[in-house]
């Protein structure tokens, strides 16, 4: 069975598009969760945004319908 997404190691470990995403999110969740005020929550919300960024980047286009 073939895999649709590639996993976590694998983006980190090559060049895929999403990595920069993942490694920038990754660092500023860890930031915000050291910090206890209102930056913290919204270095939390900027790492959050960009995770998700990584998530629909690193997942394959299905919906063609753009093209028609």
């Amino acid at each position: 069975m073939a895999r649709k997404q590639p996993d976590l190691v694998r983006i980190l470990t090559t060049d895929h598009p999403a990595r920069p995403y993942y490694l920038a999110g990754g660092a500023l969740l860890a930031i915000g969760v050291l910090r206890t005020r209102v930056s913290g929550l919204i270095l939390l919300a900027a790492g959050v945004a960009l995770l998700q960024k990584a998530t629909e980047s690193a997942t394959p286009a299905t919906d063609l319908s753009a093209l028609d």
